[in-house]
């Protein structure tokens, strides 16, 4: 589904009742690798930087030892200097910071900042496991910066200064070239003892670091089982210094730098080229809530709110990276605007949509909304989650390619937007169930209860095997009058089945109240080059005709658009 622009009000009024929404961790949300261990305990620190209201996830803060005064302290204590002389020689390397966009245009300059890494929550807090943070305002986020790197122009709040040594990604040459690894190892000991946050190393010994890894999987709850999560951003994080690595094939992920002390694992669903919200302008992501050493991190995800970020994000990576079959990416086009896309998770339902794009603007929060409930107050399954996330960046590619943004939302007829968004969203989640093994689950199992009304009220006596509860053409225009631009249109295209035969009983007949589909071998890079060119009934006609597959005639196209022709929305 396509939408207009959103008005500052609506903005405004999602950003007040953002920070209203309690925190409840789901159950079933696990972390086993985790479990039974045992609690560091930390000494909190007092913090007048910035408020603490509504953060109801925040148990305590503690001391940063990388604090430039710790540091310059602990070397004092070690090399016998005056502070004086201790704070020419130990300069701040980095900085962290509270930055506080005035609106979502401002925050997405911060999100599409390369090298980046934004977090919900202030790094010296002690947070409670979760998948999203209740903040005072939507719209913070906070950082460790190097003191060098170049920051987008958005208000920021300096909370302290830092003095990291031990971070062999962030070292800087200029500023502690003078600290050897020794040195720098007992900086940070000392550090850690002056302000309470004395630990023994994870492997016992000075020079050893351990290194992250484990697996990521994330429950389809069609399948009934867990389904490796490939493109997943995890990070790693201890005192502000954060690891990441990207999931593999099988979920598996292997960090390449390391830490002596226990550290706390977080996922952030967000890419170069894409960014998962919860809600309007919240961070989706999940942390744990102890610190983890060195085992394997295996993360089954399943229920709450994660468990639809893994299905959003299972279509995103397909879309972006993935295997797509040939359909435009919508993040390519993006890339000449030096932004990524934007999908919000909405918890809620919105009157059946399960989901919209809108042509993003200065009021406007997202490129996508997906919703997590329909109008009856039912989550929608699996594979409707992603199902729906590639017709709404099927809309969102079709749109960023168009030669302008009015030409997609005002100059284009419904019957060809929503008809091509809805073959992108058919063929790219078959070919996620396809991948997996297990088409069938799809074809059959999207819609709870969907074949059964299909044969209940249309055609008692077909059997079974003839449905195919996603693609449209047993349903379409029969079955729902009100949403009829939702047509197979593409799908006849490209595909060799004619819906207007059926066979009941053994008997073939033809049914003249479907799509006489005769028209196959549409080719997906053909459709794409065809859709750019489309407007109208007669624009998409010529453009078909132009580009016709062996064997195809201009009266096969003439044949397949009667019903469509006579039922086109414009």
């Amino acid at each position: 589904m396509r939408k207009t622009r959103f008005t500052l009000f609506a903005l405004l009024l999602l950003c007040v009742v953002g920070c209203n929404e309690g925190f409840e961790p789901e159950a079933e949300l696990r972390n086993p690798a985790t479990e039974n261990q045992t609690n560091v305990n930390v000494a909190p620190a007092e913090v007048v930087h910035y408020s603490k209201e509504c953060a109801s996830q925040i148990l305590g803060y503690k001391e940063n030892y990388y604090k430039l005064e710790h540091m310059r302290a602990a070397y004092s204590n070690l090399m016998g200097t005056t502070r004086a002389e201790s704070d020419e020689i130990i300069e701040p390397t980095h900085c962290h910071y509270k930055f506080i966009p005035k609106d979502a245009a401002e925050l997405t300059l911060l999100e599409d900042c390369p090298d980046l890494e934004l977090f919900a929550y202030p790094l010296d807090a002690i947070v409670s496991e979760g998948e999203y943070f209740d903040s005072e305002n939507p719209l913070w986020r906070y950082a460790v910066v190097p003191i060098d790197k170049v920051l987008p122009d958005v208000e920021r709040e300096l909370l302290f200064e830092m003095f990291i040594p031990d971070d062999s990604r962030t070292r800087m040459p200029t500023r502690c070239s003078h600290i050897d690894t020794e040195l720098a190892d007992r900086l940070v000991d000392e550090a850690m003892r002056i302000t309470g946050n004395e630990e023994e190393p994870v492997n016992k010994t000075r020079a050893s670091k351990w290194y992250g890894r484990g697996y990521i999987f994330g429950y389809d709850d069609v399948i009934d089982w867990y389904v490796p999560l490939k493109g997943v951003k995890v990070r790693i994080t201890r005192a502000g210094v954060t690891h990441t690595a990207m999931t593999d094939s099988l979920g598996h992920f292997q960090m390449t730098d390391g830490f002596k002390y226990g550290a706390e694992y977080s996922i952030i669903w967000e890419r170069a080229d894409w960014d998962i919200r919860d809600g309007a302008t919240g961070q989706a992501y999940y942390k744990t809530d102890e610190k983890v050493t060195d085992k394997s991190w295996i993360l089954n995800i399943k229920g709450g709110k994660s468990q639809n970020y893994a299905a959003i994000h299972r279509a995103v990576y397909r879309h972006c990276y993935g295997e797509n079959l040939g359909f435009l990416r919508c993040h390519e086009a993006l890339r000449l605007f030096d932004r990524a896309i934007k999908i919000s998770h909405m918890d809620k339902s919105k009157d059946g949509t399960a989901g919209f794009f809108t042509i993003i603007g200065s009021e406007v929060i997202s490129d996508i909304r997906i919703f997590r409930y329909d109008e009856d107050g039912i989550a929608y399954t699996t594979p409707r989650l992603i199902k729906t996330t590639h017709h709404e960046l099927g809309h969102a590619a079709h749109c960023y390619y168009s030669d302008n943004d009015a030409q997609f939302n005002s100059g284009t007829d419904d019957m060809i937007t929503e008809g091509w968004a809805e073959f992108v969203g058919y063929m790219l989640a078959m070919k996620e169930y396809a991948d997996c093994d297990r088409v069938e689950y799809y074809t059959y199992g999207g819609y709870l209860g969907a074949v059964e009304i299909l044969q209940e009220t249309l055609y008692p006596s077909l059997t079974l095997s003839y449905y195919n509860v996603w693609n449209k053409q047993e349903s379409w225009p029969s079955l729902n009058n009100e949403t009829i631009e939702y047509s197979p249109l593409f799908i006849d295209l490209h595909d060799d089945n004619n819906q207007s035969y059926k066979t009941i009983d053994g008997i073939t007949s033809f049914w003249s109240n479907f799509p006489n589909d005769i028209v196959t071998g549409y080719t997906i890079p053909v459709l794409c080059n065809i859709i750019l060119q489309s407007y109208s009934i007669h624009s998409l006609k010529t453009a078909l005709r132009a580009n016709k597959p062996a064997g195809v005639t201009d009266a096969d196209i003439d044949t397949l658009f009667e019903l469509y022709e006579n039922n086109w929305i414009y």
